[in-house]
This record gives structure tokens, C-alpha cells and sequence, in this order.
């Protein structure tokens, strides 16, 4: 908390995956390098692996100068997200995360990973309108400069990111 509270309002990207989410190592580094080309400041929440390893220690970019955020292994996701300089969240899109962060008013960046999460993603994108949802490569990754896009509309950087708060 006493890192967000020095940033500006409306600048922080949040990152988390939930409790039960694991992600792959490659859809990890397309975050990491989009957040690095990206330039805004993040707080990315990264659980252990199920064997106790570092996930956050498979990160190419992670001790890279430019990248400006931070990476814990937990953290209180309400306070987080009622904190004013929160500016979108980038989540799966389980039911909890969407629903809180529907509660404080924080755009949605939707990358949905399975079960019940992409049919969240789409009532955000398409019916409630807070936040957008990542386009997945021909290949099945998303890739770095779909999270860049999709990261600057829910920071209001375009007028349909405007809309989305």
C-alpha cells in the first residue's frame, strides 16, 4: 500500500490471476514484455508455482530498468482495488474479480483462461462496457502488444477507453 500510495491516480496497472489460476510461463513473458513496452507503472500479484518455485524467477524482463512496477506474492485484492491510484485491472475474469472490481470502478482488462471466465469476459466487454477483452493469436498466445492495446484503452487513452469509466 505504501508503494500505490506514491503513485498518481489513475496510473497503476493491477495484475492478478487469482488463487487457483496458474498461467503458462509464455503467456507470462507476453505480460511481462507488454508491461515493459507499455511504460506505466504495475503491481502484479504472482503466486507461487504448485512445486513452491518462483514463478515471478521465469521472467526474462523482470529485473529490466524500464520496467516500472512491482511484483508481490500477495495482497489484499479490495484494498488494492479501491485504491485511487489503481487505473485498470488485467484479470481472468473469475466471478470476485469482476464483481469487485465492477464495486470500485476500475476497468477491466480481460484475458479469460477457462470455466465461467470467458463468458464473464464478454458480459464486460459487450454488455455491462467497463472494460475489454485480449485478442488471442492465430498461434493461441496473446501476444505483448495485444496486452499494449488493449492496457492503454482501459487507462482512457482512446475515447472508447474514456467510456469505460
Amino acid at each position: 500500500m505504501d508503494w500505490l500510495n506514491l503513485k498518481d491516480k489513475g496510473s497503476v496497472i493491477y495484475i492478478a490471476f487469482g488463487s487457483y489460476s496458474e498461467i503458462s510461463s509464455q503467456l507470462m513473458e507476453e505480460i511481462g514484455q507488454g508491461l515493459l513496452k507499455c511504460g506505466r507503472p504495475f503491481l502484479w500479484v504472482i503466486r507461487e508455482g504448485k512445486d513452491g518455485d518462483k514463478m515471478e524467477d521465469k521472467l526474462s524482463c523482470k529485473d529490466e530498468p524500464e520496467m516500472q512496477g512491482k511484483i508481490v506474492s500477495c495482497c489484499s485484492q479490495v484494498e488494492v482495488l479501491k485504491h485511487p491510484s489503481v487505473g485498470c485491472f488485467l484479470t481472468p475474469c473469475g466471478w470476485n474479480s469482476a464483481l469487485e472490481s465492477i464495486a470500485f470502478g476500475v476497468p477491466i482488462v480481460a484475458c479469460p483462461l477457462w470455466n465461467d471466465q470467458v463468458c464473464n469476459a464478454k458480459f464486460i466487454q459487450d454488455i455491462w462496457k467497463n472494460g475489454v477483452r485480449l485478442n488471442v493469436s492465430e498461434g493461441g498466445v496473446v501476444e505483448r502488444y495485444e496486452f499494449i492495446r488493449c492496457i492503454e484503452i482501459a487507462m482512457g487513452g482512446s475515447k472508447e477507453g474514456k467510456e469505460l469509466r
